[in-house]
């Protein structure tokens, strides 16, 4: 069976009990012996036995403490056995200077002779193991015996006491050199244990490693290689398993090395191996030495695969960043450099390398970096400090360098570290941040416009300067720009206002803006305007940010102005007045000119019917020298209706009463209706008059045809006019989307200061025109204001003797609608009306139809009755709207086919007359006619019943078509 270290143990503390016992049994009954006196020698016993009791309960307790574990797994005993002459020596000396002493003072110490042996005995255990006790206790029982005992004793008489005394000292000596051994080793084991608890406790790893393994490691030593415990590797796992394959023969030569030569040591890193294969970087610690089972090696392992890499991560933050990091020795030389130093002095690190700063800068800049240092250096404090370098290549840079001393493991300056960033741009912008402080500083004087900010857990916050100033606070006060209560600066009103407006900021997150009246610091009062936002954070308003601004001035120039305003607006309503009555009185003269131009339109029109209507029947009724005479008759009063139409166009255009239409116009129709109106005038002065239309143009396009014909006729009249020899031509076509109507002319031209006066009203290109060609000169205004109205232009261009070119461009918009049907023929003519084929010429037109005639002019009378006549109509004439409806309900509505009703008449006028007609006979067309030739007259007609208007004087062949246009279809057939 196997000892183990309790065993052992129990052996050791049981035979150093017995010889503990023996020796004090021995020892109190020789002390017993010298007692006669029976009732001290009871007392002596029973303290000895207490005694006895005390010492061996101490005894016992010591060695329950002790008890080691029955663990075989122990540490290898390093510590070489001492050498048997250093404890012969001990066991040698302190007997001999016991003898020494004893012999010295024997004569006091004679009863008590042994006494100093003990204590020789006693120290030769302690210091020199149980070998030195017992020696001590051979040679002490010698020296006694042959100095002390044999020398003065009677030996024959004392011989039975002698043997028992020296006996009984051997017997305590050996005893007391084997408890002392006992307890020297208990307290030896204690201490093992201890380390023992310590190593297995380690947060390094610690090993035992003896031939090709290890005979022993700590539990830390088993989890760095990834196994669960020490028995897994201890006598199981060859030490070149531990490590990677590409470390084996290093680890190999190093192990046998160190075995070969005890007590040298060892420190390296190794790329260890965990027990899945995985690697560990490792730092491997170890000693040579010489134990009891043979030579070893004892170290501890650290696991430094994190530190490997924390230094990894460190090296590239040092060379990753762009503030330069470094490291100086005591003299300033440079120990190490990052990339960023390298860059910023322009050197490659190795060149800066053991260098200091006087080699790396100007001789007074590295003086002065070297002082630096120093002083740093003997504060033993880390500082922070701008330092502006000139560098090698002349660049002049400030830097923001933190530096600070390094201090080795006793506490001593062994260096200097450093970290220098280039903040040359962050200065430079911090300059122009404060250059535009100051000038918002000095724009918010200027302006008068202060900021604040207000917390909304306090309440409390801070004003800018300036919002002290508006409110007459002493701005350099550090209470001026801390917001406490700035609602006592707003009173009544204005304050609740105030309140209210920051509260919804508060709870709704509502901006406001409010222009308040406030009393300031020093009682004056002022106008503010006020503003608040709010600042968010996690979705709740944390803080309110606002402006003040001082509106004094612009409240004061406000409630000038205002006034200012109220008495503008005064002189504006009495100027308003006035020209209210200024315009009245121009719409009453515009309506007095419309009158007077309407009505002396219908009376010059009057007169001019019966004129040109008793030519027409003249020229129809006498033989050919007569009728030339009628003929021109009717030229002259043609002449004068046009003299009178262009002065009523004109007079529509300047009151802005000439009214535009939009509808289908044939293009086609309408330059041939055009030119057929002069081709009598040209064929008289031997002109050949041309018509071209393009074949690009769409057949109808939208436009005013009433206009559109007017602005030709006045073209062609003017062309036709001013030539007397050529030809005049007239053509429509396409330029850049626009309709372009074009009359050209070999007339006599113009030159270039005529065609600047061309298109002013009541001017011609020359005065002596007028006498020449007559004319009013509004033809060519009219033109132009209608082609204005129409959205386009008209351009001229002429040379004198080379003819005129008038070119009028207009919108072009295509008709998109079907087939509509040409217009007809005349200005009046109904929009709406059909195309007809004119009615043939000569008498009996109007053959049998029963025409009733409503005119009050006596020669109108004549005028229209011999028309009517003429064309074998069959005419009733009244002269009153009122007889005309009598006749209609006296002989009823199919009694007549047609009636004429003239507009201005007494009794009744012919507005009502048709209304009443029509009631009486809704199928009975009536027809009016008028002297008043303005377009109103024509709505009015329609409005009325009207079915068309025929406009005085009078043309034969007109009012037949626009008989004929309205007939029902038998008469008309029956009449044609």
């Amino acid at each position: 069976m196997p000892i183990t270290r309790r065993k052992l143990f129990s052996l050791r503390a049981t035979v150093g009990y017995a010889a503990f016992a023996a020796a004090w049994i021995l020892l109190s009954d020789r002390v017993l012996e010298s007692f006669s006196d029976p009732h001290r020698l009871a007392q002596f016993s029973t303290l000895k036995g207490l005694i006895f009791i005390a010492l061996t309960a101490t005894m016992l307790w010591f060695t329950l403490q002790n008890v080691p574990s029955d663990a075989d797994t122990h540490l290898a005993d390093s510590t070489p056995t001492k050498g048997v002459a250093i404890r012969l020596v001990w066991g040698v000396i302190t007997p001999v200077v016991a003898l020494a002493l004893q012999w010295a003072f024997w004569s006091t110490i004679d009863p008590f002779a042994w006494l100093l042996f003990y204590p020789a005995v006693f120290v030769a255990s302690w210091l020199g193991g149980w070998l030195s006790g017992i020696v001590a206790t051979v040679l002490s029982s010698l020296l006694a015996w042959y100095f002390f005992i044999q020398a003065t004793l009677a030996w024959s008489a004392t011989r039975p006491a002698t043997v028992i005394t020296v006996g009984t000292f051997v017997a305590m000596g050996v005893l007391m050199s084997l408890i002392i051994e006992w307890l020297r080793q208990s307290e030896q084991r204690s201490g093992n244990l201890k380390f023992e608890a310590l190593v297995e406790q380690s947060l390094a790893g610690i090993y035992i490693f003896q031939g090709d393994r290890f005979s022993y490691v700590n539990p830390e030593f088993a989890r760095i290689h990834g196994y669960d415990n020490p028995a897994q590797i201890i006598n199981q796992v060859p030490a070149t398993d531990l490590v990677m394959a590409h470390e084996r023969e290093r680890m190999f030569q190093m192990a046998q090395a160190q075995l070969s030569t005890m007590g040298q040591k060892i420190r390296l890193n190794v790329a260890g191996r965990r027990r899945d294969g995985t690697a560990v970087e490792l730092e491997v610690h170890g000693r040579s030495l010489q134990t009891a089972t043979g030579p070893a090696i004892i170290g501890l392992v650290l696991d430094v695969t994190q530190q490997r890499r924390s230094e990894q991560l460190l090296h590239a933050v040092i060379e990753g960043t762009t503030d330069a990091v470094f490291v100086k020795d005591l003299e300033g030389r440079y120990l190490m450099t990052n990339r960023a130093c390298a860059e910023i002095l322009g050197l490659p690190a190795e060149q800066i390398i053991g260098q200091d700063d006087r080699t790396l800068f100007a001789a007074e800049v590295g003086e002065r970096l070297k002082a630096r240092d120093r002083s740093i250096l003997e504060g033993g404090k880390t500082s922070t400090h701008e330092e502006q370098l000139t560098l090698l290549n002349g660049d002049t840079r400030t830097f923001l360098v933190t530096k600070g001393p390094m201090f080795d493991a006793n506490g001593l300056a062994s260096g200097l570290f450093g970290i220098s960033r280039d903040i040359s741009d962050i200065m430079a912008a911090q300059t122009a941040l404060r250059d535009k402080q100051a000038l918002l500083d000095r724009m918010s004087a200027l302006a008068k416009v202060g900021g604040w900010s207000l917390d909304v857990a306090t309440m409390q916050g801070t004003r800018t300067r300036e919002a002290a100033r508006i409110l007459d606070l002493d701005p350099l006060a550090p209470d001026s720009t801390r917001v406490t209560d700035a609602m006592r600066f707003f009173v009544g009103d204005y304050g609740d206002r105030l309140r209210q407006a920051i509260q919804r900021v508060i709870e709704q997150g509502e901006p406001y803006t409010l222009e308040l009246e406030m009393v300031s610091a020093k009682g004056v009062h002022k106008w503010v305007r006020s503003q608040g936002e709010p600042i968010w954070e996690d979705g709740r308003v944390i803080r309110v940010e606002g402006a003040l601004q001082d509106i004094t001035e612009v409240q004061q120039a406000r409630q000038a102005l205002q006034a200012h305003q109220e008495q503008l607006e005064q002189t504006v309503r009495e100027r308003t007045s006035e020209l209210e009555a200024a315009r009245l009185e121009a719409e009453r003269l515009m309506r007095i000119k419309s009158e007077f131009l309407a009505n002396m339109s219908h009376e010059i029109r009057t007169p001019l019917n019966g004129v040109l209507g008793l030519a027409q029947i003249g020229q129809q009724a006498h033989d050919e020298s007569a009728r030339r005479l009628f003929t021109q008759i009717m030229d002259s009063g043609r002449l004068l209706l046009g003299i009178i139409n262009d002065i009523l166009d004109f007079s529509k255009i300047e009151a802005g009463k000439l009214n535009i239409e939009t509808m289908p116009v044939n293009l086609h129709a309408l330059l041939t209706r055009a030119t057929a109106q002069v081709q009598e005038r040209a064929q008289a002065k031997g002109i050949e008059l041309t018509v071209q239309v393009s074949d690009e143009l769409p057949a109808t396009c939208l436009s005013d045809p009433l206009r559109l014909e007017q602005i030709l006729l006045n073209l062609l009249s003017n062309a036709v006019k001013f030539t007397t020899k050529g030809h005049v031509t007239v053509s429509a076509f396409e330029r850049e989307g626009r309709l372009v109507l074009a009359v050209v002319d070999t007339g006599i031209g113009m030159n270039e200061q005529q065609l600047g006066a061309l298109f002013r009203p009541f001017e011609q290109a020359d005065g002596s025109t007028t006498r020449q060609y007559g004319g009013t000169g509004l033809g060519l205004s009219i033109t132009k204001r209608l082609v204005e109205l129409l959205g386009g232009e008209i351009l001229a261009h002429s040379q004198p003797g080379l003819g005129a070119r008038f070119e009028v461009a207009l919108p072009l918009m295509a008709d998109q609608s079907a087939n509509h049907p040409a217009l007809p023929e005349g200005p009046l003519a109904v929009a709406s009306a059909p195309i007809r084929e004119p009615a043939p010429s000569g008498p009996g037109r109007l053959e049998g139809l029963r025409v009733l005639a409503a005119e009050d002019n006596p020669v109108n009378q004549i005028v229209l009755r011999e028309f009517l006549a003429m064309e074998g109509a069959l005419i009733t004439m009244v002269d009153t709207g009122l007889a005309a409806v009598d006749c209609v309900t006296q002989q009823g509505g199919d009694a007549f086919d047609i009636v004429l009703m003239d507009i201005q008449m007494p009794q009744m006028d012919g507005y009502e007359a048709t209304r009443r007609i029509i009631a009486i006979a809704p199928h009975l067309p009536v027809i009016g006619q008028t002297a008043h030739a303005m377009s109103e007259e024509h709505t009015k007609c329609l409005a009325s019943g009207m079915v068309d208007l025929v406009v005085k004087p009078i043309d034969l062949t007109i009012l037949v078509q626009t008989i004929l246009r309205h007939l029902p279809p038998p008469h008309h057939a029956s009449a044609g």
